[in-house]
């Protein structure tokens, strides 16, 4: 209130009008004013009016501290400047040498083909021919087990198919002194020969004869026997059952292996684990609103954070015929066509961008 009541004590016509001027001076030195508004701006108040020309410059020069603030103001924001006549399109499908892209998803690198092998039998393992990340052949042994048992009962094959062969021999040769005795008595004269006589001779032709068919089939069961016997060794010795590589060897010399699971889950089931290389692929996910656009044979380019800055070709290979139900998603087996002797390895992150056909 002692403010106001001051300011109001010293307005008069001569200070309105003064004011007035000073405020007309400081907008036209903010435009760029001449000397004359200086001027203008530092005339002095009459000489009668002393007390009210130290309000008035007090005043006056909040005003002008207020006017040099503005003015800094508005000379520090920039310029603006005129809109860019016509901004830069986006690419469109087909113009570039860029193929469409039509959908994007994420998976990992997965095998073709790969095997958990076991053996075929139980036994404890007794050798091992391989190392983990080998390269293995198709047949090729990955591990021997105890054969020690299954070779005795292999032994015992082939002998009982010797000793049936022996009494063959032997049986074959009584078949024939039989078959010249009988032979010869049919030569000699009826009456030198009694009736008896022959049918003795043919008798013993014909026993002969049943025994031996009777041995020859004993020799082809012991056969049977003897090759079954091979056959049960021989599944004591773990192949690789395709060509590819030992990704995983999870068991060792002296573990007791079984193609079952036994023993309160003690006994392992598997020996290695084999990816074929060679048949390297992604598996992955899209929603199901977008199978439509997507068909077995649909290219893609596949691109790997282990390698950045490349990608590689691939192909639909299989669409799972099922829709997930909690997720809303398919699931998709993209084929890699070619790595040109990149290692890529299973379980490796990728991203799988659908194009478009051209």
């Amino acid at each position: 209130m002692l403010m106001n009541a001051t300011i109001d004590d010293v307005r008069s016509p001569e200070a309105d009008t003064l004011i007035a001027e000073r405020l007309s001076a400081l907008k036209t030195l903010h435009q760029g004013g001449t000397a004359q508004a200086l001027d203008r701006f530092a005339k002095p108040a009459a000489a009668g009016q002393k007390g009210k020309r130290l309000v008035l410059g007090g005043l006056l020069a909040a005003l002008l501290f207020a006017a040099t603030v503005l003015g800094l103001a508005l000379r520090s924001e920039p310029a603006p400047t005129a809109a860019v006549a016509g901004a830069a399109a986006a690419p469109v499908p087909g113009t570039t040498g860029e193929p469409q892209v039509l959908l994007n998803a994420v998976g990992y690198i997965e095998p073709g083909r790969v095997a958990t092998v076991s053996a075929q039998v139980t036994g404890r393992i007794v050798s091992l021919s391989v190392e983990q990340g080998a390269r293995v052949e198709a047949g090729q042994m990955l591990a021997r087990l105890d054969t020690d048992l299954a070779a005795a009962d292999n032994r015992i094959a082939r002998s009982e198919v010797g000793a049936v062969g022996s009494r063959i021999a032997e049986e074959s040769a009584r078949l024939g002194a039989a078959q010249a005795a009988l032979a010869r008595i049919r030569s000699v004269s009826s009456d030198f020969v009694t009736k008896a006589a022959v049918e003795e001779r043919e008798t013993a032709v014909a026993v002969s004869s049943a025994r031996l068919r009777q041995l020859q089939s004993e020799q082809a069961t012991a056969q049977l026997r003897a090759s079954r016997s091979d056959r049960q060794v021989d599944m004591y010795l773990v192949r690789a059952p395709f060509s590819g590589t030992i990704t995983d060897l999870s068991a060792s010399v002296g573990e007791i292996v079984s193609p079952i699971s036994a023993g309160g889950g003690f006994v392992r089931t598997g020996i290695a684990t084999i990816a074929d290389m060679d048949s390297l692929g992604v598996k992955t996910e899209i929603p199901e609103q977008h199978l439509g656009q997507i068909s077995v044979g649909h290219p893609v380019r596949i691109t790997i954070p282990a390698y950045p800055g490349r990608s590689f070709r691939g192909e639909v290979g299989t669409i799972k015929p099922e829709v997930n139900r909690d997720s809303g998603t398919i699931s998709i087996w993209v084929r890699l066509l070619g790595h040109d002797n990149v290692r890529i390895l299973p379980n490796m992150r990728a991203q799988v961008d659908f194009l478009g056909k051209r």
